[in-house]
């Protein structure tokens, strides 16, 4: 499944940590940031539910994400 997130993530050196962060938790999930988007996209497609542990490592890490729904 494909959860998309906005953040506040403007920087791509910034973007590369919190991705290598996400991969030790999430070492099969497919993880991406799309910061030409205006809301600073983070794509994560893995099998299992990560809303919560995405959510609660920003948070941890000091930066904004919240679940964009359909």
């Amino acid at each position: 499944m494909v959860e998309v997130f906005k953040t506040n993530i403007q920087d791509a050196q910034i973007a590369d940590f919190i991705v290598g962060e996400l991969e030790k938790h999430f070492p099969s999930a497919s993880i991406n940031f799309d910061l030409n988007d205006c809301d600073n996209i983070l794509r994560i497609d893995h099998h299992e539910n990560v809303i919560d542990k995405v959510l609660l490592l920003f948070e941890n890490l000091g930066h904004f994400c919240e679940l964009l729904v359909d």
